[in-house]
């Protein structure tokens, strides 16, 4: 499958897929999480710990059987303007390499 990244909030997860170039948001809800899981059975998870909110996904993605990263990322302006992103959302967050 390869690689899915999520900024991790309290109420979503912005997620973005590598494979498809895809971006999407989903509720930080454990149904939502484990629906979205069944899809991407053999990712591996990059995510940006967000206050403890990661917890919900690591948990349900190890059960499902993912790989999962949890880190907390520097920030990254400079990363961004490098790669010429000038705006700052949890969608483009996900998407910038760690």
């Amino acid at each position: 499958m390869g690689g899915v990244a999520a900024h991790v909030g309290k109420e979503s997860l912005s997620v973005y897929i590598a494979a498809s170039d895809k971006a999407l948001t989903i509720p930080n809800k454990t149904s939502a999480i484990k629906d979205f899981l069944r899809q991407y059975p053999a990712a591996t998870l990059a995510l940006e710990a967000t206050g403890g909110y990661e917890t919900k996904i690591i948990t349900l993605a190890i059960e499902a059987g993912c790989t999962g990263v949890s880190r907390q990322r520097p920030p990254r302006p400079r990363l961004h303007g490098k790669l010429g992103i000038y705006a700052k959302t949890d969608a483009i967050d996900a998407k910038a390499p760690g």
